[in-house]
């Protein structure tokens, strides 16, 4: 599995600063998928969740990064932007699922 996972992402004034992690998050993202946007099935190879466990995150809107759904159905397509991936893996508290 090719998982990146770093940590120890900093917080100040409840905004993210911009870190060596979050940098090498990034671009590895950005070089293992050619595009700032990922789905379902991607999101969940690299957090380590299964994609039923996206799905649920997804319903209920808590412990994911920010995410598009096009449409408004049920089984619409629903994307996440690599940086906003990458901020959520670096993050220095832990995400629940």
């Amino acid at each position: 599995m090719d998982t990146l996972k770093l940590y120890n992402f900093t917080k100040q004034k409840g905004e993210f600063i911009m870190n060596n992690n979050y940098q090498k998050t990034y671009d590895y993202l950005l070089s293992k998928y050619k595009r700032v946007w990922i789905v379902k099935k991607e999101m969940a190879v690299e957090t380590g969740a299964s994609e039923a466990k996206i799905d649920l995150a997804v319903q209920k809107k808590m412990g994911i990064p920010p995410f598009r759904k096009d449409g408004n159905k049920k089984n619409s397509r629903v994307v996440f932007h690599i940086a906003d991936v990458a901020q959520f893996l670096t993050e220095d508290f832990v995400q629940t699922m």
